[in-house]
């Protein structure tokens, strides 16, 4: 399970949203570029995701829970 964070002490959550999934994107980019993980694992991938908003004194963020499934050697 992993968790990333958008937040930029602005008030404008789309910015915020959008940027959290480009991040996640980027994040999935990594994994189908090397599913194995440099051979550690027979395959991998980004299996779910779960958004979270907040919007504070000190700006808006969005947080993104998702996580990395994998199938290890053995």
């Amino acid at each position: 399970n992993c968790f990333l964070w958008s937040a930029n002490g602005a008030s404008d959550l789309t910015s915020r949203r959008v940027q959290a999934f480009n991040l996640l994107g980027a994040v999935e980019n990594v994994i189908r570029a090397d599913v194995s993980f440099g051979g550690v694992v027979m395959y991998s991938g980004l299996e779910n995701h779960q958004m979270t908003y907040r919007q504070t004194t000190v700006g808006a963020a969005v947080g993104i829970l998702f996580s990395i499934t994998y199938t290890a050697r053995i």
